[in-house]
């Protein structure tokens, strides 16, 4: 890498860097280095090391006198006399005490939600000055987490800085955390930094400041830098936005490839939320014209989006029901008094399989709702013996299902399962789905092979509404997540560790049920969406985590029950957009063509 000759001192930092990172990075740098000073400004502590001899000199306590002057006194008394008055006797000159400056610098980061953002470019820059200082010194660096009492890192190169860039978290810094520092003192510690927000607890070993704020007017940072009792107040001016984001998010590589897509038939709609594939490799979101389209979505942020697949209208009537199977769009065709069954994973099932319309008080599917039912699958592909059903749940909580024989010749069956059905989800082989009634909530269980669901678990409570999250429920163990709606703004979540209540603000929309992060306790919490429809946030019993915010209102949320991953579709632009549920890069973005991205 190519560097100014200021910038040289830190090479050993910015040449981890991608090399258009470098530079920009590098003037921070010079703009903070001039405040920080040397570790020898540090609070001195005396030398542990005896005082020894370190010169001969003419003056000093007579305990100091050289032998060779008490020779004097013994052989000539009066030369001896002479040469004290002149001066001329010669002492053992004491070494100096030295005051070394601290050996040992440490560096205190507060990655609460008061500093992300801009402020982790400064504590970046921090970072890398106090590194080097103390290396200048011929001291140890150390380095840690307020949010993370006791721990303190020696690694100071790359592997350091990701991190310090994973560091951040949702929780302030309290009094606990302070107390938890200040019961591991650190032996020889002189030079101690503190670096986030003004305001907040700090612990007793601090002897210098770096408090970090976003001015309310004009541009940059304020970093008011407190060391030796004095203060600075300096304020930084911050590379241009663009490089300030891949400085915190792509510092050692550029950026992966844009997953936008651009669809050039085919526009999504806005009506209802995309559906998922059983293990989340596939989506698919309605169009406009009454088809839908399925969108692959990658693995990770560096594979690339594959194209997606455009499934048209029907000719003759409407999609009543329809899920995703792989890559496949399997659905529910109503015309007239005939139901017309289409792409589900089945060769009996075939492209002509079609029944009879039920009558409306056994499956309520009125034309022209706008929504597609839930619908689920339980067979294989290469069984030519068990019976295959296709299962939908209607908009009166009835799970219906159609019974496929063994004999392609024989007609499709129809099967009312049950009622009082409050959500269903299928993870691989198998349905689950809670069914609400006499006071209680039963959690049920249909394998492809049984001839009728299983009653697994019970939960006692009236339920509205149920969603399955992480994976199958195993009953009294209850290995995977559960919520339940009792009200419109009480919900009950369960998971391995017990149940818990929690209340949704007025307003929000719940979306699912997922585990919150480790560092929140990992118990079940809600996924919700915001009431101005702004913001996707985890809202759990201890603490609520942001997950996704946009400035434009988001039409409609999808979540995936198995695998983790969120879907939501913009109005401005017209995007459809995927991502892990507590990842950042995008998996998939697709836009029609003739959409406004202004």
């Amino acid at each position: 890498m190519q560097l100014p000759r200021p910038l040289e001192p830190w090479r050993e930092w910015l040449c981890l860097l991608d090399a258009e990172l470098g530079e920009p990075l590098g003037q921070l740098l010079l703009q903070l280095h001039p405040v920080i000073g040397r570790l020898n400004a540090a609070a001195p502590s005396p030398d542990a090391l005896p005082v020894g001899i370190g010169n001969i000199v003419r003056r000093g306590p007579y305990e100091r006198l050289l032998m060779s002057e008490w020779a004097y006194a013994d052989v000539e008394p009066d030369e001896f006399i002479r040469r004290a008055g002149s001066a001329e006797l010669l002492f053992a000159g004491p070494e100096p005490q030295v005051q070394r400056s601290a050996r040992l610098c440490v560096a205190l980061f507060d990655a609460g939600p008061a500093q992300l953002g801009e402020p982790r470019l400064a504590h970046l820059a921090l970072f890398i000055l106090l590194a080097r200082r103390a290396q200048e010194a011929g001291a140890q660096f150390r380095w840690g987490v307020l949010q993370q009492p006791g721990s303190l890192h020696e690694e100071s190169g790359k592997a350091a800085l990701r991190a310090l860039f994973a560091a951040r978290t949702p929780e302030l810094v309290s009094a606990a955390h302070c107390e938890q520092w200040n019961g591991a003192p650190i032996e020889g510690l002189r030079d101690c930094w503190h670096i986030g927000a003004a305001d907040g607890p700090v612990p007793a070993q601090v002897t210098a400041h770096a408090h970090i704020a976003c001015p309310l007017l004009g541009e940059g940072l304020q970093l008011n830098l407190t060391q030796n009792r004095h203060t600075r107040v300096l304020a930084l001016r911050l590379p241009a936005p663009d490089i300030g984001v891949r400085l915190l998010r792509h510092p050692f590589g550029k950026p992966a490839p844009s997953k936008r897509l651009v669809l050039r038939k085919g526009k999504p709609s806005q009506k209802q939320a995309p559906r998922f594939s059983i293990g989340g490799s596939f989506v698919a979101s309605s169009a406009l014209d009454g088809g839908a389209i399925v969108f692959h979505v990658p693995q990770s942020s560096a594979a690339p989006a594959g194209r997606p697949r455009l499934q048209g209208a029907p000719a003759l009537g409407g999609v009543l029901a329809a899920a995703v199977f792989k890559k496949t769009f399997a659905q529910i065709v109503g015309h007239a008094d005939t139901l017309h069954f289409r792409g589900f994973p089945s060769q009996r099932m075939g492209q002509a399989r079609q029944a009879e319309r039920p009558p409306m008080q056994q499956f309520r599917a009125p034309p022209g709702m706008g929504r597609w039912l839930p619908t689920f699958f339980l067979g294989h592909a290469l069984s030519q013996r068990k019976v295959e059903r296709v299962i939908v749940l209607d908009i009166e909580k009835q799970l219906v299902a159609w019974e496929v024989p063994a004999s392609r010749h024989l007609e499709m069956q129809f099967v009312p399962v049950e009622q009082g059905v409050i959500g269903a989800e299928q993870f691989g082989a198998q349905l689950q789905f809670a069914r609400s009634r006499d006071g209680k909530t039963e959690i049920l269980c249909w394998m492809g092979e049984d001839v009728g669901p299983t009653v697994i678990d019970s939960v006692a409570g009236q339920g509205r509404r149920a969603l399955f999250g992480g994976g199958p429920w195993r009953g009294g163990g209850r290995h995977a997540l559960i919520a339940i709606e009792h009200n419109a703004s009480h919900w009950q979540v369960i998971d391995q560790a017990g149940a818990q209540k929690l209340s949704i603000a007025d307003g929000a929309s719940v979306l699912g049920v997922a585990a919150a992060p480790a560092e929140q306790g990992g118990r079940a919490a809600l996924v919700v969406l915001d009431r101005a429809r702004k913001q996707l946030y985890l809202q759990g019993a201890a603490a609520r985590v942001d997950l996704l915010r946009s400035e434009a209102p988001l039409a409609q949320v999808g979540v995936d029950a198995a695998s983790g991953r969120l879907c939501w579709i913009t109005s401005v632009p017209q995007q459809v957009c995927v991502r892990e549920l507590f990842g950042s890069e995008l998996l998939m973005c697709a836009q029609a063509e003739d959409a406004d991205d202004t």
